[in-house]
């Protein structure tokens, strides 16, 4: 009979601890308040009281020794299941503070990444303003283009936005394209003699799609952009010497000397691109790693090795400058 009721009892506490199982899961709440310590505790302890009462009750009570070593005898059960009280609180206490540590360390982990994240932000930032400041490109907000050159993510983790770096990078493609088309043509009216109509149309539109691209590169990273820039200045450099080589006999001689006058327009754009290069390449260090620059910006460093290389011959002095 005694057993029966304690069964119903256990089998009554299981159940409510099954409808109220969230809240016997631990919590950052103080431990007094955790229902699960509360359990630990209480348990055992009615549990004792309850075979206490069940078996001492056909006892009579005596306050003497011979009372005490009997109620010692008859409820060795009952005090083992007591001592369990102090014993499974112990267990919840180390739970619960091990619970507190390891929120503590998610805190101080995520206030780390939360003072990395603004540090990087507001090193990245400094560094474009120093860039700004030192060379007077007059930038677009620093926030701005930090926004442009990241997708901003969750959980302060920003991923690089690939397609601004390669909508830059495809300008650039663009103007190695026109750049090459110059100096081959150039080589050829060389070789053949020949610089007609054709030639001087495809020289300019060669030179437009450059400072047109250069404009697109510009807009992407400054604010106020001179749609006018030195490319359009250095085609109409071009044309005025083209027109002059119209009125020649256009002989060999004066092909000659046209097409080596068309060297030093094509040293201009060189010279005029290698300020765009430097203009890209100083923003994108601010902003990505040089290995970075090396995977989503194949045509910038193309062009850094043309320009590099073309300059180097320069200052050797290039026999056909």
């Amino acid at each position: 009979m005694i057993l029966f009721f304690y069964v119903l009892f256990v089998i009554a506490t299981i159940v409510f601890v099954c409808i109220k199982r969230k809240r016997f899961f631990l919590n950052s709440r103080r431990l007094q308040s955790q229902w699960l310590f509360i359990l630990a505790v209480a348990f055992p302890i009615i549990s004792s009281l309850y075979f206490m009462i069940w078996i001492g009750c056909s006892y009579t009570p005596r306050l003497d020794a011979v009372g005490f070593n009997t109620f010692l005898d008859i409820n060795k059960f009952s005090l083992g299941i007591l001592a369990l009280s102090p014993i499974l609180g112990v267990f919840v206490v180390y739970a619960h503070r091990s619970l507190q540590s390891e929120m503590q360390l998610d805190e101080a982990q995520k206030k780390n990444k939360v003072d990395m994240y603004y540090s990087k932000r507001k090193f990245i930032q400094e560094q474009l303003d120093n860039v700004d400041k030192g060379f007077g490109y007059g930038l677009k907000n620093t926030n701005e283009i930090y926004n442009l050159a990241f997708i901003i993510g969750d959980n302060y983790q920003d991923d690089i936005n690939v397609k601004f770096y390669h909508y830059i990078d495809n300008k650039i493609a663009s103007i190695l394209y026109n750049l090459k088309k110059i100096i081959e043509l150039n080589d050829y009216a060389k070789e053949k003699l020949i610089a007609d109509e054709r030639f001087k149309l495809t020289i300019k539109d060669s030179i437009n799609f450059i400072a047109a691209a250069t404009t697109k590169i510009q807009m992407a990273l400054i604010n106020n952009v001179e749609y006018t820039n030195k490319f359009n200045k250095i085609c109409s450099e071009f044309l005025t010497s083209y027109s002059y080589y119209e009125f020649t006999n256009q002989d060999e001689h004066d092909t000659l000397t046209f097409v080596r006058n068309n060297l030093l327009i094509i040293r201009s754009i060189y010279i005029a691109l290698g300020e765009v290069h430097k203009l890209v390449h100083r923003v994108s260090l601010c902003l990505i790693s040089n290995s970075d620059i090396k995977q989503y910006m194949v045509n910038l460093v193309e062009l850094e090795k043309i320009i590099s290389n073309y300059l180097y011959a320069d200052e050797l002095g290039n026999d056909e400058l």
